[in-house]
């Protein structure tokens, strides 16, 4: 195959929304209004900021200034000459990936088709269409909704004054638009709780043609078939098209298997190839291999496999991939005769899948760059996280996202792009884009070891069953199925088809009669947590002891970022909390909890500084998802924790814990100790305490554990000891029963500690807000501060208890740990992992939180 990148120097002019593609002729002769696109991907927003045209509509309120472009078509020039491979070739294909949306193509003035969705590339044969010289593409886009009205939507409403209150399309506020549900592109663009109305149009992807004689490897499907006693069973079927449309021709195929650049497996075939479609399988073993593992769970190991194919007509092709071995089971087996386990097993172990909802990372997703992904992933492996689920809210995401979860350890839950909406399957066009997208979707990232659950979409099931349209009670079949055609059939058809080693998932939450059981499936526990209609409950870490549930995908809590991303975001340090630019940065649901909060656990907000605000309600929010991700780890037969959400979109006082800059937020640290793949938990169950253990590593962990009640001064009492044995991959009662007695909690804490030869972080349980706490002022040391290979590490103690330890470093320095609490006497050890700026030895001064 010959690639001629078509990726740099275009050109970008817009017109009214009406120059459809009958006025191509007059729009390709305009000389001026042009203006420069130096690669792709691009989104028209990004070359209009580059040219002072508009503001960059994540800051400030210039979002508003933007709406315009959604009123105008785009056309994009591209001017390039054929060189002689791609005019004497057996097929040159066009293929551009990624239109956004509601694509028309013209190549040298010939019409080469319409295209609606953004979610699989458009490919054409244009041999016949190139000619030496000069050609020129153009194509032309629109944000997409101009195609669709009220009369479409009220097919998918149930009924016309639904419309008018918002309808069971959720999340339609103000800057919102129903009709996203007919345009095949990210659904959260046209607005969500968490990012403004930004609607984006262009071309997302890459630009190629793609030349080929003879013969053509169209996919490549690696399978783990079984996993036995050191060895691996493995199938590799490759799809080659023989592009001879009548004739039949000879050919060879050969796969070589690499690990470390030294080739493990090779194996050649000879082919007799018919026109059109062609499959061959290779079907092997490998001895003692070396499997892909999630993080914390063991290495990840990459292979690198290579196909070569050849005619005897002289036509040669040639693919490459990376994946790993390793296989994965949706175990839903029965626990008893109301309940069922919901874990997945990767490798043979079921495996807690502990992490977050991945949002797609700017809410001009054209514009992401690969250091974004990369530094993204990379932080989400250092904040002990094995699992990302890929919510259908967002757009598809690169490759070079996957490749990075494969290196990093990060298993994905992949949904598909369908969100919180009916969707008009009873459409024979839409269908055939659903199908389309789907098909293309599942081979493209069948490969990757990350992906471990196809997931039809985020939140449709349980909004038809809440506002009532679906019911058990009823047919299965409704006339107008709204989504369910797609979810129930479309989709589990093509992921068993394309991919079936990983499983697939109906919806989330999905499970039950009621759709978001405790019993079954998978749940999203909002109305126990964060958007419990009882301010107090919201923000009372002890409501989370009422979560029950088999997989919780989806919880979460509000807070802000660091000041410096505050500043960026606001678009000027004169910030009024607030004021219109900061509510519009603030979550809706946020609906005045992270003052009441304050209040709660801290002091009274009303007098806080800028700083005081940022610190306290960080802390706050990295206070629930601290003890609800511990929860979750320490609750029985639940096999999953995934917080609502990762990173953002956007800048704002949201549910991330790792901002739109890549700041990590006070919350990560809360969430990288809850989460840690060796962990020592507490939890009340009645007049006693239990203490447990969990293991996610593959080695057995032995340690001396001490355990009993510590006033903040240092005074220990009721103490006992124990060895204890952790298995790999288990967790464990280590203690239980342990009485509370008769202590003021107001003066101490209970505590679970492991010898100093382990790295396990104690365990402590409050049974207080920390403002009713009885502390008295610290002493806190830095010692042994030492520069070590790029890193510094030190070393702080204290001689009371103290709360959120934190070092008041610029933002973007990376530490190994902060805001956290140390016991009398405790002793921790941090080390700043990366920093862009020299550090003295006396900017690191402990701080802490201190109130009365």
């Amino acid at each position: 195959m010959y690639v001629c990148e078509l990726k740099k120097e275009w050109k970008l002019r817009y017109e009214p929304l009406y120059y459809d593609r009958e006025y191509y002729a007059e729009v390709a002769e305009k000389k001026d209004g042009w203006v420069n696109v130096e690669a792709l991907p691009c989104d028209v927003h990004v070359p209009l900021i580059e040219n002072g045209m508009i503001e960059d509509p994540v800051i400030a309120d210039n979002c508003f200034n933007c709406e315009w472009i959604e009123d105008k078509s785009w056309w994009f020039r591209k001017v390039f000459k054929a060189e002689k491979e791609l005019l004497h070739s057996h097929n040159s294909e066009l293929v551009v990936e990624r239109l956004d949306a509601e694509a028309d193509l013209f190549l040298n003035g010939v019409y080469l088709g319409h295209h609606k969705s953004e979610t699989y590339p458009f490919r054409k044969d244009i041999r016949d269409i190139l000619h030496e010289g000069e050609n020129i593409l153009v194509i032309r886009l629109t944000a997409g909704l101009e195609y669709y009205n009220e009369l479409g939507l009220s097919r998918i409403h149930w009924k016309g004054s639904d419309y008018v209150s918002g309808s069971f399309i959720r999340n339609c506020g103000p800057r919102r638009d129903h009709r996203r549900v007919f345009v095949r592109k990210p659904q959260y663009v046209f607005g969500w709780d968490w990012n403004p109305r930004i609607g984006t149009c262009g071309i997302m992807g890459d630009a190629r043609i793609e030349s080929y004689n003879d013969i053509a490897i169209r996919s490549v499907k690696f399978t783990t078939r079984n996993l036995m006693d050191r060895e691996a069973q493995i199938s590799v079927e490759t799809e080659i098209e023989n592009l001879y449309s009548i004739t039949t021709i000879d050919a060879a195929a050969r796969l070589d298997v690499c690990f470390n650049d030294a080739t493990v497996c090779s194996i050649e075939k000879e082919i007799f190839m018919t026109s059109g479609l062609n499959y061959v399988n290779f079907e092997f073993n490998i001895d003692n291999p070396m499997l892909w593992w999630p993080n914390g769970m063991g290495e990840q190991n990459l292979y690198t496999i290579k196909i070569y194919a050849a005619s005897s007509t002289g036509g040669t092709d040639y693919h490459e991939l990376k994946t790993g071995i390793r296989t994965v089971k949706l175990n839903t087996d029965k626990i008893s005769n109301s309940s069922r386990l919901f874990a997945l097993e990767i490798n043979g172990v079921k495996t807690f899948c502990k992490g977050g909802n991945w949002e797609t990372p700017d809410s001009i997703y054209g514009r992401i760059a690969d250091e974004k992904y990369e530094k993204l992933i990379k932080e989400a492996k250092e904040a002990n996280f094995n699992m990302l689920r890929f919510n259908g809210v967002g757009a598809y995401e690169r490759d070079y996202f996957y490749e990075c979860c494969n290196r990093y350890g990060i298993l994905i839950w992949q949904d598909f792009t369908f969100s919180c909406a009916a969707y008009p399957d009873e459409l024979d066009w839409f269908r055939y884009e659903v199908e389309k997208e789907v098909d293309y979707q599942t081979r493209r990232l069948r490969n990757h070891p990350c992906v471990v659950l196809w997931c039809g979409n985020n939140e449709c099931q349980i909004t038809l069953e809440s506002y009532g349209k679906i019911s058990y009670l009823e047919d299965k079949k409704p006339a107008f199925p709204r989504g369910i055609l797609l979810f129930n059939e479309i989709m589990p058809r093509l992921a068993r088809k394309n991919s079936p080693d990983i499983p697939y998932w109906n919806s989330s939450p999905f499970g039950g009669i009621d759709l978001n059981s405790d019993e079954y499936g998978d749940r999203h526990p909002w109305g126990e947590s964060f958007m419990n209609e009882d301010i107090n409950k919201r923000i009372a870490l002890e409501e989370y002891n009422k979560v029950r549930g088999r997989f919780v995908s989806e919880f979460g809590c509000i807070g802000p970022t660091k000041k410096s991303s505050l500043y960026k975001y606001y678009g000027s340090e004169n910030v009024v909390i607030g004021g219109g630019t900061w509510n519009l940065h603030t979550n809706e649901f946020e609906k005045e909890t992270i003052n009441a909060a304050i209040l709660k656990h801290y002091v009274d907000p009303e007098s806080l500084s800028l700083d005081e605000y940022l610190l306290y309600a960080g802390l706050f929010q990295g206070l629930m998802l601290g003890y609800a991700f511990e929860l979750l780890r320490y609750a029985e037969n639940n096999y999953g924790a995934l917080v609502w959400s990762y990173n953002d979109c956007w800048g704002e006082v949201g549910w991330s814990i790792i901002d739109y800059y890549a700041i990590r937020k006070i919350s990560f640290y809360f969430v990288k100790r809850a989460l840690a793949h060796t962990k020592l938990i507490m939890r009340e169950d009645g007049k006693a305490i239990n203490i447990i253990c969990m293991n996610d590593t593959p080695k057995t962990l032995k340690f001396e554990l001490e355990y009993g009640y510590m006033t903040f001064g240092g005074t220990k009492e009721d103490t006992a000891s124990r060895t204890v044995t952790i298995k790999p991959f288990t967790k464990a009662v280590v203690a239980a029963q342990m009485k509370k007695g008769p202590h003021d909690t107001s003066k101490g804490l209970y505590y679970a500690s492991a010898d100093s030869n382990c790295s396990l972080i104690p365990a402590i349980l409050r049974t207080c807000d920390f403002r009713n706490m009885q502390i008295t002022l610290p002493e806190i040391k830095v010692t042994g501060l030492k520069e070590c290979g790029g890193e510094i590490n030190f070393t702080v103690s204290s001689d009371k208890y103290v709360h959120a330890v934190h070092f008041g470093l610029n933002d973007d320095v990376l530490l190994s740990d902060e805001y956290f609490d140390l016991l009398p006497g405790e002793s921790r050890k941090v080390t700043v992992q990366c920093v862009n700026h020299p550090i003295a030895t006396g900017d690191i001064i402990p701080r802490y939180v201190y109130v009365r």
